[in-house]
């Protein structure tokens, strides 16, 4: 078992995986209460994430798993970005909204986001803001496919 097929990318990928695994492991507490389940989560998928590596560098079993192999980074980053409210509650008391809105206080001195909710109290106004907040997490997925369908360096870059 080798990795002479992997990219920074896969690196990358393995390494944090292991990194949380360890974290989990060493600092985990009650707001991680299935804890085991995530380590084992995270086993499984350096071994998967392995395994389709090798599997597509040695059969070349078509193109569903050459996408699968090169896009698996952005499936699992929504996963990674989903538990980072566990791994962050395992060293700070509080989900980190709090932190970020006394921040916002330090910094202006009152609240942009309520001064900006009093001032322009529009339905359609807030909506395009959250539709356009929300296009991020489309536009990760679809510009990523996108690239990969049109232009495979620059998917390799974005990746």
């Amino acid at each position: 078992m080798g990795v002479r097929h992997y990219t920074f990318v896969d690196y990358a990928t393995q390494v944090y995986a292991l990194v949380v695994i360890l974290l989990v492991f060493l600092f985990h507490n009650a707001t991680v209460e299935h804890w085991g389940w995530l380590v084992a989560a995270h086993i499984a998928g350096i071994v998967a994430v392995h395994a389709l590596i090798e599997w597509n560098a040695r059969k070349r079993p078509g193109k569903a798993v050459d996408f699968l192999r090169h896009f698996y980074p952005v499936l699992l980053y929504i996963w990674f970005f989903c538990e980072t409210g566990w791994i962050n509650r395992m060293f700070f008391k509080e989900f980190m909204d709090p932190v970020a809105v006394r921040w916002d206080q330090a910094l202006f001195g009152f609240q942009p986001s309520i001064v900006w909710m009093e001032k322009m109290p529009y339905l359609p106004l807030s909506e395009l803001f959250y539709a356009s907040y929300f296009s991020y997490y489309l536009m990760i997925g679809g510009v990523g496919f996108a690239l990969f369908l049109r232009e495979r360096r620059q998917f390799f870059h974005f990746i």
